[in-house]
């Protein structure tokens, strides 16, 4: 296991921990995912049912077909047929995949031969919500792909019901299990420990340039249309979009990010498609992050809180019911956004925010940032993603191990 250790000095060189082994950096592109040496995968063009805002293309669906396996005779086995990719499900990893024929399932590209239809979004399920002999899954990790909260669902004409497993579902169809699902810094094949802020040396330490340079307050977000969330009762977007906003109006805040009006926004946050390198940069300027959620629920922590403790940005954050759960974060480290809109109102939230930041002492923001370094070295040390399953490494984003919510899937696979 390789350790680096990331100092509030070298900033800009956060997020490119040293790679052991000619492991991959972090940013670059999703691996090929190989299937098993006796696994073979085959391509074939389904059509996937049209929306007004998704044109009717083809999709390319991944059949999986392996050996036959002795504990499952022919005549049991069942068939599943994907309308879209699942991406980030157990279907997307070989591993997984294996698994699941082992249970006496396999992929049909034959929707009429499906016991079980899979898919990520309602919409794509409503189609076959006539046919009763079929089970109907949806399986998602985005938050408005899907935002259902009870395990089985009516569809259509309330004859057929679906099988939901989402962000908002509770056990045993829970796909976040814990607060670590976005956390990538801490497994068996590379570890980053963060340095401490030291009460001087480093420009974060100096109570001068700190009470010069604290704002403007740095968000990068996306500016999605209402009709994106509304109808979602848990969603952040509007109360995100309300602090930036209101920073940009009394130019104390900048956005980068699409769909912003181009006289605010600063620019691009993806930069040369370099998301993670590019997000260091622009947090390596500042000392405080707009890193609200796109959603609140309960162990939905994604990569915003975490990307901005590495590059020592102390983050404004909306807590979720699980956050402050022992071994996470403690209370008083980040800027709770909730306890603030709580006490103030939607009506002054956001303009309070700021006022709690200009009146933040150096000391304040040097103990709220060490407290949160130390609960992000914990996690990364309490080794949080072993027994990787999928075959990915930690350093990657979005494809990280699986195995603690497989459970929660393979019941539907019985």
């Amino acid at each position: 296991m390789t350790t680096t250790r990331a100092t509030a000095k070298g900033r800009l060189a956060l997020g490119k921990p040293k790679i052991a082994n000619g492991r991959r950096k972090i940013g670059s592109t999703r691996p090929k995912l190989k299937p098993e040496s006796e696994s073979k995968r085959k391509s074939k063009t389904e059509p996937v049912p049209s929306s007004k805002t998704e044109p009717n293309k083809p999709r390319t669906i991944m059949t999986i077909t392996t050996r036959s396996v002795p504990s499952v005779p022919k005549g049991k086995q069942k068939r599943f047929y994907l309308l879209d990719k699942c991406y980030y499900s157990h279907l997307d990893f070989p591993t997984y995949q294996k698994k699941v024929n082992e249970l006496g399932w396999y992929q049909t590209t034959d929707v009429k031969k499906a016991d079980m239809v899979i898919s990520s979004y309602w919409k794509h399920l409503l189609k076959y919500s006539m046919m009763k002999n079929k089970k109907l899954l949806l399986w998602t990790h985005e938050p408005y792909h899907d935002w259902h909260n009870r395990l089985i669902e009516p569809i259509g004409n309330g004859n057929q019901k679906v099988h939901v497993l989402n962000v908002y579902t509770p056990a045993p169809n829970k796909v976040f299990n814990d607060n670590y699902r976005y956390f990538r810094w801490g497994s068996r094949d590379q570890m980053l420990l963060l340095s401490p802020i030291k009460k001087a040396g480093y420009k974060y330490s100096d109570p001068a340039v700190f009470a010069k340079n604290k704002l403007p307050l740095l968000a990068l977000s996306t500016k999605y249309a209402p009709a994106y969330y509304q109808g979602n009762k848990a969603t952040l977007l509007p109360v995100r979009y309300e602090i930036i906003e209101w920073g940009l109006k009394n130019n104390k805040a900048r956005v980068w990010g699409r769909n912003w009006d181009k006289a605010v926004v600063s620019g691009n946050s993806r930069g040369d498609g370099n998301r993670e390198q590019s997000k260091a940069e622009i947090l390596g300027n500042g000392y405080f992050n707009i890193a609200l959620e796109n959603t609140s629920a309960p162990h939905y922590v994604s990569e915003k809180i975490w990307e901005a403790i590495v590059s020592y940005c102390l983050p404004i954050y909306w807590s979720n019911a699980t956050i402050y759960e022992a071994g996470c974060m403690p209370q008083n480290s980040f800027i709770d956004a909730r306890l603030v809109y709580q006490k103030y109102g939607r009506a002054k939230g956001a303009k309070k925010i700021y006022e709690i930041i200009s009146q933040m002492s150096h000391a304040e923001y040097i103990e709220r940032m060490n407290r949160c370094i130390i609960a992000f070295n914990s996690i990364a040390r309490r080794n949080v993603n072993r027994g990787l399953l999928t075959g990915a490494k930690n350093h990657q984003l979005h494809i990280v191990d699986y195995s603690r919510n497989w459970a929660s899937f393979r019941r539907h696979f019985r």
